[in-house]
């Protein structure tokens, strides 16, 4: 999510184990972060997903 909601990069929480989400796993688990973004950008185009655009409010 970009701001005032979030930072605009990709977060990987392992939520078994943080449901608060406090640890960002995005930096230490690079590989991972990885493959799930490959995944959804798989999904997002078998699925033709469309991102709202901040700016315009859509």
């Amino acid at each position: 999510m970009y701001s005032p909601q979030g930072t605009g990069k990709w977060q990987l929480y392992d939520v078994s184990t943080d449901l608060a989400e406090e640890i960002d796993l995005a930096n230490s688990r690079p590989d991972k972060l990885k493959e799930l973004i490959e995944l959804w950008d798989v999904y997002a185009d078998e699925n033709n997903v469309v991102l709202p655009d901040w700016n315009s409010g859509y």
